[in-house]
């Protein structure tokens, strides 16, 4: 087998070791047909250079490579394990990146364009434990990003439109063993828990973050492609080789932090860590887009209550208006809790607590829609503040970081053709 590289980008097809291309979008040279996959190995890396395969699983539906696409169609009885492709292993390191495109016929059938794997199978049925975490295109045309083993734990981070080109990266790592995020100048190996979510296309224009949770330790993962009712096309199944840690490092970041507001960024994730006081009730806030003491955007916190205990509020010249939107956690006693909080323009708010969304509002007020700061405040001292992070929806950093590893709109394109039974890959280095 052949192997022609351009340039520093070198592209293979495989899926193990670690951080090599899985598929990438292919363009039919001469002799060679779009075709139809059956349960088989759709191409293997060049030996010498790297090993691995992506296996395709066809037992219901078809799968085939056509117009530069894996095109699928939804399956005649349903079932998780039999149509999709699944590669070799990869193993969790902080920074390490999944992608795939993707685009789904209709917005009433079931896809998942990523999932990562305990085990190698295209089967990411959450009933058998061995998914980790993964996008899913669901049938009511939202928009799911998967923790844990997916039975239950998922949040809804947006919607999709059918016949629209997405992208979509999952990143390994970025938490320690207590929930804390990386930063630069930590020693990165002990930063390899958890996953991060970022998305492209349709209404989201930039590159955007979606969702992180600290959950995930599984040391040896397998990527994969399911299909279940949907129809559409796959052009990417890839694992760059690149480290997107910069890419997942806050904005702002404090293990201890203080009442002061700080800045962050105006469209923001936030994550805080919170202990509840032992008895009676406290409150606590967790502000953003604050301009000064009287205006910003209020979550409280009320501990020791029954009924409603979590509420959005908006605060105007110092004077908060009625709840927004209300939750009834019942936060114990003596407890830690992680809250998150999601805001994007003047219709996107979310609130999760220890990654289960409990707010969302939506609007178009646009008070102090620009504002850029964060803060916490704990009026009777009550709590145990932890730690406080918060990284911005969408960044230049990512769009730089995203055009270095070589993909976005700028990508590195393969063409391959049969010659004497062997394989020959021509690259063709088109990043910007």
């Amino acid at each position: 087998m052949l192997l022609k590289g351009v340039g520093d980008k070198v592209i293979v097809l495989g899926g193990a070791p670690a951080m090599t291309y899985l598929l990438r979008a292919f363009t039919p040279d001469t002799g060679a047909e779009d075709q139809a996959l059956s349960s088989e190995v759709i191409n293997s890396a060049a030996k010498g250079v790297l090993d691995g395969s992506l296996t395709a699983v066809v037992n219901d539906g078809t799968l085939a490579l056509a117009s530069t696409k894996l095109a699928f169609t939804g399956q005649t009885t349903p079932d998780w394990a039999d149509l999709g492709c699944f590669g070799g292993s990869i193993t969790r390191a902080i920074g390490v990146g999944i992608l795939a495109a993707i685009s789904c016929g209709t917005t009433n059938k079931v896809a998942f364009p990523i999932a990562l794997m305990v085990n190698p199978t295209c089967n990411v049925d959450s009933g058998l434990g061995n998914r980790e975490c993964g996008f899913r295109f669901n049938d009511n045309g939202n928009l799911r990003t998967y923790y844990g083993d997916g039975s239950t734990q998922y949040v809804v981070v947006g919607s999709y439109s059918a016949n629209t080109a997405y992208q979509i990266l999952i990143i390994l790592g970025g938490y320690d063993s207590n929930g804390i995020s990386y930063k630069t100048g930590d020693t990165k190996s002990n930063f390899t828990n958890g996953v991060t979510y970022f998305i492209k296309g349709g209404a989201f224009t930039n590159w955007t973050l979606l969702y992180r949770t600290s959950i995930g330790t599984t040391a040896t993962l397998y990527s994969a492609f399911g299909n279940l009712t949907a129809t559409g096309t796959l052009s990417n199944l890839l694992i760059p080789d690149y480290d997107f840690s910069a890419i997942i490092e806050p904005i702002y970041l404090s293990t201890t932090p203080d009442e002061s507001s700080h800045a962050a960024a105006a469209d923001f994730f936030l994550e805080h860590k919170l202990t509840t006081p032992a008895a009676d009730v406290h409150q606590y806030d967790i502000r953003f887009r604050v301009s000064d003491a009287d205006n910003y955007w209020l979550v409280k916190v009320l501990s020791g209550t029954a009924g409603t205990d979590l509420t959005l509020h908006k605060v105007v010249a110092g004077t908060p208006s009625a709840a927004l939107a209300s939750a009834d956690v019942d936060f114990a006693a003596a407890t830690a809790y992680t809250i998150k909080v999601v805001a994007a323009g003047a219709n996107y708010y979310k609130v999760y607590v220890n990654d289960v969304e409990k707010l969302s509002y939506t609007s178009s007020d646009t008070f102090n829609q620009t504002e850029t700061g964060i803060q916490v405040v704990d009026a009777d001292s009550a709590y145990t503040k932890g730690f406080l992070a918060a990284w911005p929806r969408t960044s230049e950093v990512y769009t730089s970081e995203f055009a270095k590893a070589g993909y976005g709109y700028g990508e590195v394109s393969a063409d391959f053709s049969y010659t004497n039974n062997n394989l020959e890959f021509t690259f063709t280095d088109e990043s910007t």
